[in-house]
């Protein structure tokens, strides 16, 4: 579950990040048009936002206003412990 952001909100979000971007003539080194920009980032803070609630809650702990924060049921964690990176670089060719 999303954290709910009034529609018209979004949308007014949305617009003044295209009024930046235009301002900035920043549509004209990919010669993409200002909303199809604007729609892009706010999709990509969306995306981040999602990231930061699904750190936290592998983590145990609560993003305000998302799923499982405190006053709401909390969050199943998946494992014990969270998964630990391997030290093998798989990317170096062994001559």
């Amino acid at each position: 579950m999303e954290p709910f952001i009034p529609e018209d909100e979004q949308y007014e979000f949305r617009e003044e990040i295209e009024t930046l971007i235009h301002k900035h003539s920043r549509e004209n080194t990919s010669d993409t048009p200002d909303f199809i920009l604007a729609e892009y980032l706010t999709d990509c803070l969306a995306a981040f936002d999602k990231a930061v609630r699904e750190r936290e809650r592998w983590y145990g702990r609560y993003v305000l206003g998302a799923p499982g924060a405190p006053g709401e049921r909390p969050f199943p964690r998946a494992s014990a412990a969270p998964p630990t990176r391997s030290t093998e670089r798989r990317d170096v060719v062994a001559a």
